[in-house]
């Protein structure tokens, strides 16, 4: 039996407003109007994801430039209210973003939107050594990792019958954390250092799976400083001699 494709058409100019306006009761025509003059955001806002983060941010802070720093902005307003960032603070000494990154990256390692409890707590378990190596607490038991995250940053918990399972709040935002694992690959790599050359190649650059997290990635290299822009130059030339094939 033939499978069944569905493509999802992105919203009219008329949708956009709709949901702005809804979003916003007071300037959403103009914040709309605002963010179809930023090329990058006019490839975006016919999402509804982006278009809603695009209606949050806009309200309160100067509009994002390009797709991954909607996502950036997103997540710094999401864990910037007051307790929130209190508990990431002090019991995972601003550290929530590396567990994030391995949790993202075994997602998608494994080919999973979705973990196990068990699989996230090894994606935590693998964290700690790399926070270790720059100086930073890691008391908190695996437990306590999972119940902060899922209560104050992105992660879901998903209860499946005896099962438990976990996941981001949307796939985007797992595939931005995973970008941060592939923009430590990409200056290890331009440094040529043998075995981040290997990784970039064998775990990421050959793979389909890994485009978002790849153009996330260059997209804020490539934006931070010259040194980033031509880091990014250098990976450019590295991967010119891969077969397409």
């Amino acid at each position: 039996e033939k499978a069944e494709h569905l493509h999802l058409s992105r919203l009219t100019k008329a949708q956009q407003l709709e949901i702005i306006k809804s979003e916003l009761s007071d300037g959403g025509a103009e914040l709309l109007e605002r963010a179809r003059r930023i090329p990058r955001l006019r490839d975006v806002i016919g999402i509804p994801f982006y278009l809603r983060a695009i209606a949050s941010l806009g309200s309160v802070d100067a509009l994002p430039q390009y797709k991954g720093e909607i996502i950036e902005k997103f997540i710094a307003q999401h864990i910037s209210r007051y307790e929130r960032n209190q508990i990431l603070q002090t019991e995972l000494d601003g550290s929530h973003d590396t567990y994030l990154e391995f949790l993202a990256l075994k997602m998608a390692l494994l080919g999973t939107p979705t973990l196990t409890d068990d699989d996230t707590r090894a994606a935590f378990s693998d964290a700690i050594p790399d926070l270790q190596a720059r100086y930073r607490d890691t008391n908190a038991s695996l437990g306590r990792i999972v119940e902060i995250l899922v209560a104050h940053h992105m992660l879901i918990q998903q209860d499946v019958g005896s099962e438990v399972n976990y996941s981001f709040q949307h796939q985007q935002f797992q595939e931005w954390y995973a970008s941060l694992y592939v923009e430590r690959l990409i200056i290890k790599a331009v440094s040529n250092t043998g075995d981040s050359i290997a990784s970039l190649y064998e775990k990421v650059v050959n793979y389909a799976a890994w485009k978002e997290p790849i153009l996330f990635a260059v997209e804020r290299l490539s934006r931070r400083s010259p040194e980033g822009a031509q880091a990014v130059g250098k990976l450019v030339l590295k991967t010119l001699g891969i077969d397409p094939m």
